[in-house]
């Protein structure tokens, strides 16, 4: 008897009917590319479970014994990992990293119920990996499935089996489910941050007029610092924010702004008079570094949650526009007059071409927000060492006289900034 051999690019899903909907069914015998991963190895982990939590109850995928995704209790997912052994689990943040309380019911489990789950994993060598829902709806465009409880487990496997080096950036889970000093400081960076970029983009970002440099401290500083600034940043840094324009009101100045705004501490009283300090971590006494601002300010992560106003900057105003001056690069690659997407399409609708450029913008800009931000930071660090007084020379003495001014704009015009 004949035996038919196995097409080995054979679909991941199978889509089947079943009653009066599709359901998607895993049934593939190949090599797992998330073995390979340095992180399963590492761990001494073979097994990768997926799960998600619905208001009815829960869903997890394992690949090696379903063809697609078992239902369970909530009670029964808990006590899941002893039935397992050097297994990753994987759920989404909201449901594993929240614990309900009083105040919200929307997350299925408590903090001390969440605490047992971890502590079952312990038992067996198992871990507890959480994946962002907001990248949900990537990965289930990926494995082309409609987004619900019962295939969300079997699109984020399906993805991460794609990727696998993702797993290693997967967030871990809280300890005690409580902000750390960090993150809590981090918060507060925000929100000074969001009162100082509502008042600067209130007050035009410091502009006066074609010919004029306002009393702006803020842009003054800048302006002042400007060629010492442009010799420490690489040519696509000076792109992403204009600073080879000719005319200084061409300039981003939105985007600059938002990606030195964690330097400067903001304060404004009754009377609407503004002042500025340059601004110092409460633990080291000294200007922010971009490793906390990126990870606890700006928030530059898959699994980031409230970013406030400089991030929003950044990524849906600065970065298109960064992407739009790039583009010509890439043969069959646009934008739309006035759109800021890629080709017009969702960032899960790209192909191979527009994800490798949208990766490769993105990887530029986010290094050209590191690299005028450190070179923001020295210059600052430098200050405060040298002035005692510098708090009050941000405010006062960098403000040019108008004959000065008018000097300077003759001379940032004329001069080569690239």
């Amino acid at each position: 008897m004949k035996t038919t051999k196995e097409n080995p690019n054979q679909q991941w899903f199978t889509e089947i009917q079943q009653s009066t909907h599709k359901i998607y069914t895993y049934n593939e015998k190949e090599h797992f590319h998330y073995s390979e991963c340095e992180f399963m190895k590492k761990n001494k982990l073979n097994s990768l479970i997926t799960i998600d939590c619905g208001s009815a109850g829960s869903h997890y995928f394992d690949h090696t014994n379903f063809e697609n995704s078992k239902k369970i209790s909530h009670n029964d997912l808990l006590n899941l990992p002893c039935k397992y052994k050097n297994t990753l689990f994987v759920s989404e943040i909201a449901h594993f990293d929240r614990p309900r309380t009083m105040k919200s019911f929307a997350q299925p489990f408590t903090k001390e119920e969440l605490n047992l789950f971890k502590d079952n994993c312990k038992k067996n060598n198992n871990l507890l990996r959480l994946f962002p829902e907001k990248q949900t709806p990537k990965a289930c465009a990926f494995a082309k499935n409609e987004k619900s409880d019962e295939l969300d487990p079997i699109s984020i496997f399906k993805y991460l089996n794609e990727y696998p080096h993702l797993i290693s950036s997967l967030k871990k889970p809280s300890e005690n489910y409580e902000p750390s000093l960090l993150r809590m400081e981090g918060w507060e960076f925000k929100k000074n941050m969001n009162q100082f970029l509502n008042y600067a983009r209130r007050n035009n970002y410091g502009k006066s007029s074609e010919c004029e440099l306002t009393k702006d401290p803020i842009r003054n500083f800048l302006l002042i610092h400007r060629n010492e600034l442009l010799s420490n940043l690489d040519e696509n840094a000076i792109c992403a924010f204009k600073l080879n324009s000719k005319s200084i009101n061409d300039i981003n100045w939105a985007g600059i702004f938002s990606a030195i705004s964690p330097l400067f501490e903001f304060s404004i009283n009754e009377e609407f008079n503004v002042s500025y300090k340059y601004k110092v971590r409460k633990f080291t006494n000294n200007p922010a570094g971009w490793k906390f601002v990126s990870k606890y300010v700006f928030e530059f992560s898959p699994c980031h949650r409230n970013g406030g106003i400089a991030r929003s900057n950044l990524k849906f105003h600065n970065f298109p526009t960064f992407m739009k001056a790039n583009v010509e690069q890439y043969d069959g690659l646009f934008f739309t007059n006035r759109g800021k997407k890629l080709c017009d399409k969702k960032k899960e609708n790209f192909n191979d071409k527009e994800i490798h450029f949208f990766k490769t913008m993105q990887k530029l800009h986010k290094n050209a927000c590191k690299q005028l931000y450190i070179a923001t930071k020295n210059i600052i660090s430098k200050t405060l060492d040298n002035d005692q007084n510098a708090n009050d020379t941000l405010n006062n003495c960098n403000i040019l006289n108008s004959n000065a001014q008018q000097h300077f704009v003759m001379k940032f015009e004329n001069s080569d900034a690239t």
